[in-house]
């Protein structure tokens, strides 16, 4: 363990079997003095999904046309870098409680709820309309990442993840229940996002050079509402909290009234395009960035192999949410502890520590 560093770029040895061989690590000290560390067997990238696919960029390792832009000669053309960034948009209501009525935040409660919960008798015609936009949204999103993955691959995992939410009633929204001070509140996110973006480095310069929070970290852009249904699922959660808090036993017993967005920003009889523009401009990130260094074939934009190996390379490996292909319907922390282990198996066996 080395602390008070940031790691800048890999820097690369030699070439075995046609795999580039990283042979150090060049970071940066807290007294910005720039050291390079040499790897004896294994450099392991484990920055998460917004400065992994930034590190790779910086050693090199992307895609050849972007990098070249910026100067950057290319050690491994690898499109997918940076693409396929997938992550949550969380909007949350407020409720006041009557006077008499405190709570002590001990009440917080997780629920998760499907499409045929938020859409009740509608759920098969937008299930069809859904299912009938996702050629559109593969064309959509392969043209944005300048075919990295190609519209048929990105067609076949959206199918994927349609099936999934469609017909096997996976949760497409998690609500989470919280308490404290004057009132309730719900704060919700769709659990599998079809919007794919991206995550690039802007500048040759490596980020801590221009200081935390500076004009080179990487560009990150989750392009959270290039699609009808992830707009469209917030406007359903949104109404579907609201009626739970204000309509619905036991909830309603224990709210006076809608704190916010409240029912004069947005009233009872609110048109789907006025509660998609109070979602818009009141969401954050949920914080379960996955995919911008995807495990998927490499002809289909994969970055890592299923050894969690970057494509090209003999001996880097990224373990951290970035290689994740699909959200998980949960918390991305218990998966990538899952990849962690699993990768950890796979590194022992390939040294020959453990047999698999």
């Amino acid at each position: 363990m080395m602390s008070g560093t940031t790691a800048l770029k890999l820097l690369w040895a030699s070439l075995e079997d046609d795999n580039v061989i990283a042979g150090a690590v060049q970071v940066l000290t807290d007294s910005g003095e720039t050291v390079v560390i040499n790897a004896s067997q294994e450099i392991i990238l484990a920055a998460g999904t917004y400065r992994t696919p930034a590190l790779l960029e910086y050693s090199g390792v992307g895609n050849s046309r972007m990098l070249s832009t910026l100067g950057i000669n290319t050690t491994i053309d690898l499109p997918g870098v940076g693409e396929n960034l997938n992550d949550q948009i969380r909007n949350i209501l407020n409720f006041n409680v009557p006077s008499n009525v405190t709570y002590n935040g001990t009440t917080s409660a997780l629920a998760y709820v499907t499409i045929d919960d938020l859409y009740g008798p509608n759920a098969s015609d937008f299930t069809a309309s859904i299912e009938a936009a996702l050629p559109s949204y593969a064309a959509a999103i392969a043209a944005r990442n300048s075919n990295a993955t190609s519209e048929p691959d990105v067609l076949q995992f959206l199918r994927v993840q349609a099936r999934m939410l469609f017909d096997a009633g996976t949760p497409a929204m998690e609500l989470r229940h919280l308490s404290g001070g004057g009132g309730l509140g719900c704060e919700f996110w769709g659990t599998m996002p079809f919007a794919r973006g991206s995550v690039h480095i802007n500048s040759t310069t490596s980020p801590p050079t221009g200081g935390v929070g500076g004009p080179n970290l990487p560009l990150a852009d989750p392009a959270y509402w290039m699609l009808d249904y992830d707009t469209s699922l917030q406007v359903a959660a949104s109404r579907y909290v609201r009626k739970l808090y204000l309509h619905t036993a036991p909830l309603r017993g224990l709210v006076a009234s809608e704190g916010y967005p409240g029912l004069g920003a947005v009233p009872e009889e609110a048109s789907d395009e006025l509660w998609a523009r109070w979602s818009k401009q009141n969401m954050r990130s949920a914080y379960h960035g996955i995919g911008s260094a995807i495990m998927l074939p490499r002809g289909k934009g994969g970055v890592v192999d299923p050894r969690c190996r970057v494509y090209g390379t003999g001996n880097v490996r990224v373990v951290d949410a970035s290689v994740i292909p699909f959200q998980t319907n949960g918390h991305t922390s218990s998966t990538v502890y899952a990849v962690a282990e699993r990768c950890s198996d796979l590194i022992k066996s390939d040294l020959g520590m453990l047999s698999t």
